[in-house]
Parts: C-alpha cells; structure tokens; sequence
C-alpha cells in the first residue's frame, strides 16, 4: 500500500561508519525498490482481482509473503561481516525488545494489509491511490502525538487539503462504482482503504519511535531484521484469515477459473509478492538511509503515475471528481513538502522548538562568546547546568558497543551533561576530531532535537581557531540559539558577528527565525537591510518572507517580495512560483495565475517536475471561467453555470477554506445562490463542510436551513450520512459531533431515519 511519510528524528547513530559512496549507492536503490512497489504493488493486486481472483485474505497475504527476500541482503551482510571479523561474528543484531515490538508492528501491519486488500478488490486503483495520499495526513497526525512532530500552516494546510480530497470521492461514489460490485460493498471498501490509510500512518512513526527509543545502535542490518520479523508476523496474520476462510483450498480452483490462465495466475501470485516485499523493504531503507521525508516525496511524485497507468492498462474511469481530487492531494503534498524543504535549506530544520532557558543564562553566555578570543574560557560549563561545579557523568559503552566520539556524545542523553567535556576527554585520550565530524555529530544531534548538546559542538568549534567556520556553520549556530535561548539571544548574537561572518546564509537564518514566530516587524525591517546590502541571496530568502506573508494573511505582500526578487536578478525556483501562485489564487486573481504558469514555461531553469505542476496549476485554471478580481462577484449571475463550472466553484470554496478565508467562501455562496441555475446536493454538503471544519456552526445551521427550505433540491439524509462517517474516518470526530447536533436540533438527524 503507498505511504506517505513525513520528517522524523532519525534514528541512534549507525554501528558501523558508512561511507558517503556506499550511502548513496544504497539509497538509490531503496529509492528504485520504493518506487517499483509503490506503482507495481496496486496495479498487479487489482489484476488479481479484475481477473477473477477473489480472495482477500489471499492478497492480504502476499503483500508481506514476500519475506524471505530480505534474507538476501541479511547474508550478504553477515558474510561481509564475518570477513572482517572472524568465526564470532554476530548471526543476529536483533534483541528481546526490538523483536517484540517488530511483531506487534507485524501484527498491525497484517491488519493494514487486509484493509487495503479490501478496498482495492472493491475499488478502482485510481480511487484507492487517492484515498491513500490521505495517509500524510495521518502520519502527521500520530507525528505530532507520537514523535512530537510541530504543526505549521503549511501542515495544517496539507491536512485539510488532503482531508477534503477524500471528502470529495466520498460524495461523488455513485459515478466511480465497477458496474459488479454493490452500493453497499463499495462504500465499504471505500472506508476500508481509508482506515487502511489511518492505520500505516500510525505504524510509520511508532516504527521510528521504535528507533529513538531503542537501547541499542541502529544498523542497516538490524532494520532489515526488524522488517522481516514485522513481515513475517503479518504474513502469519494473513494466513490464519485464510485458513478461516478457508481461501488455501480455493486457490486450485481461481487458478483453473482464471480468465488469463493457470501459469498466469500463479506468475500474478508471485509478482505481486515481489513487488510489495519491493515496496516495505524500499520505504524502509529510504528511512534509514535517506529520511522519512523524501520516501513520502517519492510517494507523492508517483501519485500520477500510479493514476496514468490505471486508467491506460484497465481502462478506469477518470472523472472530474478525481481531478479535484488529484489536484488537492498533490496540492497538499506540495505545501508540506515545501515547509520541510525551507529548513532543511538552512539548518536541517527540525520538528520541535525547545523551551527557551532562563535569560540570565543567556545573557553569562553571550558575554563570555564576546570574550572567548581574549580569555580563552569555554563556554561549556554554563550550557552543561549553569553551576561550574557540575559533576560529568558518562555512560561508558560495553564491549559490544561502538566507542567513538558520536556514540560517547549520544550516550549522555540528559541535556544537563556536557557534550564539552566529551570532547575533551576525547581529545585527550590522544584521539583526533575533524570539522567534518562535528558537523556531522551536530546534525544528527540536531536530528535527533538534542540542540543543546548540538551547540555545545557549535561554541567548541568557534572556541578552537584551528577550526575554520563556514557560512553554514554560523547560520546553523544561529537556528540552535533560536531554539535553545531565543531569538533575542540569537539576534544579538548575528549583531556582534563580525562584518565578514555577517553573510547571505546568516542574514537567512536570522530571516527564517523571525518567519517561524511570525514576527513580521522584525522581518521586515531585516528585510529592508538585505535589499540595502551588497551581498547575492538566493531565492530561498525571498521565500522566507512570502512565506510569513502566507502565514499571517498578507497574500498582497507576495508579489511586491516577488518584484524584489526580479530587481535584483534572482532567479525564482519551483517553491517561489508556488507561492507567488498561491497567493494570487487567494485573491481570484486568474489572470495573474495564467500569466505566471507562462513565465514558468519560459523560464530556462525549467525541468519536467517543473512541467508536472505547470500542468497541475493548468488544471485549475483551464476549468475556471470566473469574472476578473474587480468583480464584486465571483459568480456570473446571469448566466447560466455548466457542471464543470460548478465543480470550480466547489474546488474554490474548499480551497479557501484551506486558507482559512471565510470571506471570499461567504462571496462565492452568496453569489451561487443569486444565480438562476439548479444547486445540487453537492454544491450545499461542500459549504457547510467547508464552514464547518472552519469552526463556523451557525452558518452550517444556516445552510442546512436554506437547503431544507429550497424548492429545486431535494434535502438529502443520506449525503449527511457520508459526510458525518467521512468526517470521522479522517479522525474530525469533534466536527462531526457538531454537525450531528445541529441536525438533531432540526430535527432532520440520520440517526432518526
């Protein structure tokens, strides 16, 4: 099944050190395997089924019965290891609790796997994609409660958007339904697929919990282990559904009934196996080798293929519903990714924000950071607890364990022990220290939300002048000051840089540090000393203050930065164009829209990702026919709307309600109601969900008033009936309950029918 994943700590330090080459060989491999399940998996499962398979349980079943492939790699391992160490190399890395909670995640992932099977058997492939690219939603979601992911605008844009998305297949099943299958056993397939979707997005970040909190060091070795033990409990799992179903002893006979033939279906059974054992072992080794980021980019990149290839090879219907659908999923994708990208630029951006500590021992710090060059005095002591006569305590490592300075730094675990004097103990023990591997021991602490220890690195690395700093290191230094003292603490920080340290990648920092607290002032008027400065930025700066226009509600602001950025002969990249694109879509600025995609085309920086979201845009603008923005209506009153017409002005309302924007939504209804054409039931279900997610319940009231009231359309129970159980499904239970109250209020609840 896909996923979508989203931007974790990564997991404890690595047993053995990996070198760049062989990283990045690795990678690129997860990468393809990735990719070939997440596009293959779907498509070969519902050849199964088109074909005249029917058991569920069956191709529940291969979805992780392709375990023993993962035996491949685990003796290629264990031989490379054993030519480097003898007769006692380890068979296993795997221990008592790593292995327990590999099989209740098997376990889960059995039941995940049954889910899906479900609704692909039920559902187009084209649909089930869909309804899965909800699943970022959800990873976001348990992120946040499991793994304290933050939440911004743009997340929380990605969900809502991602949620309606499925809201949207949700009202429109009717005209999506295979002609065999029944009302009744497609909607449950439907909400099958989508508590599949909930389901893995819990099990992504219980599986990097697993990680942070394992007690033993992360091998690409043991994660393979723990991905075996997982698939081979959900193959179990399966496999008892089918004993109880008894689908071991029909499988003779589908294979004698199989439309395509015997030899073919046994050819579907193990490919399918192959490419779905592709897939968990992909996203897996994309985790550990990459991020959790980059497999959920993957899986949205292929959301189209995915789409392309069901609607070329089994000939599904693609309907406008889908295109919204699609638009909003990827929409979606695109602003989250986008968010996580913006840090990752600057310092590794990371979930959460540390509390900040107390002033005062801010204010010791800064002071002796003036006075490093003259008194030569480390600043360790003061971040370690504030009192010099704090005793260091370090967790020795066992003789099993890797003895290196990362591994000695990451054992320290409470914030209260010096990184410091790991180092200096270190050092001398007789031991060497690169700048690169304090760099590299900074991101993964940073990774890992240990700022503290992170900028105990950073003072160490400024407090020895053999060290030559780089720009990234003084901008990372200034993020982990934001996140450990403050922003006052970082910003008087940049202001006693010297004027050489004061470069485009600090002034960036300090930039992005004002946008995350939406300090708009501050950013402002750092923004008017970046013009007036002689150094290049890039159009990642730029970014960062659209981005805070964004988030506050200054859409207007947008195209003035972008006008600054065209003085100066920056060069705008995919994420400037996107917001630049957004915030004229928030104005119903069309026009401007049409003429930004023409430019995009004609930018020389243009590549096919860049083609993939011009046409993205495209879809949205080429089904719109709105009055230009001077219009004091959206809507054409006096003239009759066509469907797809409506369908645009659906798409608008939901996504202003994205945006949070009641009163371009207010607009937009008040004008479809003066219009002479027929409402239907859609057009009143996507208002008031739209009012309703936005906390809006009097106006929720007042629509289901006006509809109960309207003599051209008929009041429909059952469409709330859909909306309240999508509502829940996607985990909206409160905005449910709201709407099932105002219901029962009127008297018209579909609880009473």
């Amino acid at each position: 099944m896909d996923t979508s994943t989203s931007n974790y700590p990564m997991m404890p330090q690595k047993e053995e050190k990996m070198s760049k080459g062989l990283k990045r060989s690795l990678l690129l491999v997860n990468c393809t395997m990735l990719s070939l399940g997440n596009v293959g998996g779907p498509l070969i499962m519902r050849l199964y089924f088109l074909k005249g398979g029917k058991g569920v349980w069956t191709s529940s079943c291969l979805e992780t019965a392709g375990w023993p492939f993962i035996l491949l790699p685990l003796i290629f391992s264990y031989l490379n290891r054993r030519k480097k160490e003898g007769p006692g190399t380890k068979l296993f890395f795997i221990k008592l609790p790593m292995f327990l909670a590999s099989v209740v995640l098997g376990l889960l992932t059995g039941l995940d796997d049954f889910l899906y099977a479900y609704g692909v058997a039920r559902l187009p492939v084209s649909t089930s994609a869909l309804i899965i690219s909800t699943q970022l939603a959800f990873t976001a979601g348990f992120a946040f409660l499991l793994v304290k992911q933050k939440f911004t605008s743009f997340i929380i844009n990605c969900i809502f958007l991602l949620t309606m998305g499925a809201v949207v297949l949700a009202l429109h099943t009717s005209s999506d339904r295979p002609e065999n299958e029944s009302n009744r056993r497609y909607y449950l397939g439907f909400f099958m697929t989508l508590g599949a979707s909930a389901l893995y997005g819990f099990v992504l970040p219980a599986i990097e919990l697993t990680y942070k909190k394992a007690k033993q060091t992360i091998t690409y070795s043991l994660v393979m282990e723990m991905q075996m033990v997982m698939s081979f409990s959900a193959t179990v799992f399966c496999a008892i559904g089918m004993i109880f179903n008894k689908e071991f002893q029909a499988i003779p006979k589908e294979a004698n009934e199989y439309e395509l033939g015997k030899s073919t279906f046994y050819v579907v059974l193990v490919f399918s196996a192959v490419l779905w054992q592709f897939f968990f072992m992909g996203a897996v080794g994309v985790i550990f080798s990459g991020s959790s980021l980059l497999s959920g980019i993957i899986i949205a990149a292929l959301l189209p293929v995915t789409e392309s290839l069901a609607v070329l090879f089994y000939h599904e219907k693609f309907q406008v519903e889908k295109a919204i659908s699609l638009v909003l999923s990827l929409w979606g994708s695109l602003s989250y990714f986008y968010v996580e990208n913006q840090g990752e630029n600057i310092s590794d951006k990371l979930k959460t924000k540390e509390r900040a500590q107390s002033k005062s021992m801010a204010s010791r710090y800064l002071f002796l950071s003036l006075k490093r060059r003259s008194c030569n005095y480390s600043l360790s002591r003061l971040l370690s607890t504030g009192a010099a006569g704090t005793q260091y305590v370090e967790e020795y490592p066992n003789n099993s364990e890797t003895d290196d300075l990362k591994s000695r730094i990451f054992r320290l675990r409470l914030p209260k022990r010096s990184a410091t004097t790991v180092i200096e103990k270190w050092v001398g023990e007789g031991n060497q220290v690169s700048i690169s591997d304090l760099r590299q021991i900074s991101k993964d602490l940073r990774k890992s939300q240990r700022f503290k220890h992170a900028l105990e690195i950073s003072e160490w690395m400024v407090t020895h002048e053999e060290y030559k700093l780089s720009d990234s290191d003084y901008a990372i230094r200034i993020d982990l000051m934001t996140k450990v003292f403050g922003i006052d603490a970082a910003e008087r920080y940049f202001e006693e840089l010297p004027p050489s340290a004061k470069t485009s990648e600090t002034y960036t920092a300090l930039l992005h540090s004002y946008a995350a607290a939406k300090f708009v002032d501050k950013a402002e008027e750092l923004f008017e000393r970046i013009k007036g400065s002689d150094l290049s930025f890039s159009a990642l700066m730029y970014n960062e203050i659209m981005t805070l226009y964004m988030s506050v509600g200054q859409v207007e602001k947008v195209s003035y930065v972008v006008e600054e950025l065209k003085r100066h002969k920056v060069e705008p990249d995919i994420f400037t164009y996107n917001l630049w694109i957004s915030s004229c879509a928030a104005a119903l600025n069309i026009d401007q829209v049409k003429r930004i995609l023409d430019e995009m085309k004609c930018d020389s920086g243009c590549n096919d990702d860049w083609v993939r979201y011009i046409n993205l845009i495209n879809i949205y603008v080429t089904a719109s026919r709105l009055a230009n923005a001077e219009s004091s209506s959206p809507v054409e009153t006096e003239k009759g709307i066509t469907q797809s017409e409506w369908i645009t002005y659906d798409f608008l309302v939901m996504l202003y309600a994205g945006l949070g924007n009641k009163d371009k939504i207010d607009q937009i209804w008040k004008s479809l109601r003066m219009t002479k054409q027929k409402m239907t039931s859609r057009n009143y279900i996507c208002i008031l969900s739209s009012y309703l997610i936005l906390g809006h319940s009097k106006d929720v009231g007042e629509v289901i008033d006006q509809w109960k009231k309207s003599t051209t359309t008929d009041f429909d129970i059952s469409a709330f009936s859909r909306i309240l159980s999508a509502f829940s499904d996607v985990g909206l239970t409160e905005k449910a309950n709201d709407l099932n109250l105002l219901l029962i209020q009127r008297n018209c609840s579909p609880t009473n029918e």
